[in-house]
């Protein structure tokens, strides 16, 4: 497989895994247990037949142990091939990326350090996993995914959730010391309210984080608020390179990204839709297309090591 994710072809990947003993052996098996499938779905159907009836008290009884027995069949059947998926195929596909890397589906970062970057605001339920570490070229590398949601009480008591944050976390060896925390977060205060009013809610906001730096790429501060505790050394990372080199990753990403500068790493936080490496609820885990989109999800994280341009050193630490 390919030595550096530099070289990387998502598609000649996937053929490989698929090809590989360990992914055929599983294969079959599945194919061997299908016939599971078939009495999920068959036992799904006639229990929602028998409650569109609704005939008697009875019928109504084997419609719900129907749709019951169904679902506990498809789920469970579902949970192994999810741990198959994520514990088999998922770090042949990292490694394939790159050998240096090591992926471990089921740790990530904890509670105490998300809180301590002070990056996504207040929440109470907290979630992650997925994390991938090792070096790329000399830049050592942290991914985890991870989910926060704020808890809401209505008026009779009950609770409800929202997302506050769901994606992606990258945390990099930037190889040079800060003094002090700049962060670059998205400029929603101007894109709602307009520049004058938008400068008015920023020079108000995130006073743990410092103050608002003003640099001069028009086009990076209609994206983005940075604040810092240092103005001077806020723009001496902020380079005119760096600041483009950012505005490129928002646009390939396509999201709001939230990135932080503090002690020596750079932390770019990458919002996702749905989860992040897991296996089709529906359908196959073994079809090419699944395969070649979970090793793209993966190369377009790492890849921030090249697009940040991170292995060239022109700091030293101190």
């Amino acid at each position: 497989m390919s030595e550096s994710y530099l070289q990387c072809d998502a598609s000649t990947i996937a053929k490989e895994i698929l090809a590989h003993d360990v992914c055929r052996n599983m294969v079959d098996f599945y194919k061997k247990q299908r016939r599971f499938d078939y009495v999920s779905v068959i036992s799904f159907s006639i229990g929602w037949a028998l409650l569109a009836a609704h005939r008697s008290e009875g019928m109504i009884f084997a419609g719900i142990c129907g749709i019951v027995i169904g679902v506990i069949i498809f789920c469970s059947k579902w949970n192994i091939r999810r741990k198959f998926f994520k514990e088999k195929l998922v770090p042949m596909m990292v490694k394939a990326v790159s050998p240096s890397l090591k992926y471990s589906p089921y740790n990530g970062l904890s509670r105490s350090y998300i809180e301590k970057i002070r990056l996504f605001g207040a929440f109470d339920r907290c979630r992650s996993e997925d994390q991938i570490d090792g070096m790329i070229g000399r830049t050592a590398i942290k991914i985890s995914e991870i989910c926060l949601e704020k808890r809401h009480r209505s008026n009779d008591g009950k609770d409800s959730y929202h997302t506050v944050f769901n994606g992606v976390v990258f945390i990099a060896d930037f190889n040079k010391h800060f003094k002090c925390r700049t962060a670059v977060l998205p400029d929603t205060a101007e894109k709602l309210f307009g520049k004058l009013v938008g400068n008015f809610f920023q020079q108000m906001n995130f006073s743990e984080t410092g103050k608002l730096v003003k640099l001069e790429n028009v086009e990076f501060e209609k994206k983005f608020a940075v604040y810092s505790t240092d103005q001077l050394e806020a723009r001496y990372i902020l380079t005119p390179l760096l600041m483009e080199r950012l505005l490129a990753v928002q646009t390939a990403e396509r999201s709001p990204i939230r990135v932080l500068f503090e002690n020596s790493n750079i932390i770019v936080a990458i919002p996702r839709s749905g989860n992040w490496l897991e296996p089709p609820f529906f359908g196959a885990f073994d079809k090419l297309e699944t395969l070649q989109q979970t090793i793209q999800e993966i190369i377009s994280v790492v890849k921030l090591v090249e697009d940040l341009d991170l292995n060239t050193r022109i700091w030293t630490k101190q």
